[in-house]
């Protein structure tokens, strides 16, 4: 899915087809988050048109900061809260409890520079700690930010692709980003997700086993190749998130490491 652009790319002929127009229109509405992320930098732009629907984070995620410190006091939907943090459901107070989450005491601002038209991102590690500039922190805290402003402020008519969303996070934080992702989708969103983590799929199977997500919103594609060809395996979940017919090859490799460590191959 790298490099998939679904807006400023999209010319409609004169005169189209109403079902080419349409076509258009949903591919407008859709927002792609790539594996690469806008992260070098500590200051980050305001959309072009500020019209448009709140939580189009942009395909490198360069416009969350601007969505956070416009739509920071704005109110989420006790579904999209953070259970533990549902008594303060702001999007800044939610985005905080989430990151905290995914990395325990962190926590992320954003402020306007005065006349220009950017928007400066800072991150605090704790409560009681300085915000420090985003190059003086690790990467994943700002890999996630993007992901998360962007399921907060989700709606069911905007779909939301997602590349890698693990990257530059430790096992613990791909675990916790299932979780959201899982109740983002719960709570009316829907996401489609390409991983390469089993941390992950271990996050939102968890989800499922607790209820905040049924089996039946999950869709588990595995793609492969067999015999020189390539293959796309649909796989099931049940309530407990157990997932039937594992086939080869699909999140592994851990069980197989291991149990050459104890000996057992």
């Amino acid at each position: 899915m790298t490099g998939l652009v679904f807006r400023g790319q999209v010319i409609i002929p004169k005169d189209p087809e109403p079902r080419i127009t349409a076509a258009v229109r949903e591919l407008e509405r859709l927002v792609f988050l790539s594996a690469l992320r806008q992260v070098e930098t500590e200051v980050f732009p305001i959309p072009e048109n500020l019209g448009e629907s709140p939580g189009d984070i942009g395909r490198v995620g360069q416009f969350a900061a601007w969505w956070l410190h416009q739509e920071g006091d704005s109110p989420i939907a006790i579904e999209r809260s953070l259970p533990s943090a549902a008594q303060s459901r702001t999007l800044r107070a939610q985005l905080n409890a989430w990151t905290g989450e995914i990395f325990p005491g962190a926590e992320i601002n954003a402020l306007p520079v005065p006349r220009t038209n950017l928007v400066r991102l800072e991150i605090r590690t704790g409560a009681t700690s300085e915000y420090r500039r985003p190059a003086n922190v690790g990467y994943g805290v700002f890999y996630a930010f993007p992901l998360l402003v962007a399921g907060l402020l989700g709606s069911s008519d905007r779909p939301v692709i997602v590349d890698s969303p693990e990257a530059h996070l430790h096992p613990r934080g791909q675990s916790r980003m299932g979780a959201f992702l899982a109740q983002m989708a719960a709570s009316g969103s829907q996401f489609l997700v390409e991983t390469h983590s089993d941390h992950v799929l271990s996050g939102v199977r968890l989800a499922v086993r607790s209820g905040v997500i049924k089996p039946e919103q999950v869709a588990l594609y595995f793609f492969t190749v067999l015999d020189n060809r390539s293959h796309v395996v649909r796989l099931s979940i049940d309530k407990t998130g157990m997932i039937n017919d594992w086939p080869p090859g699909f999140f592994d490799q851990s069980e197989k490491d291991l149990a050459s460590l104890a000996g057992w191959f």
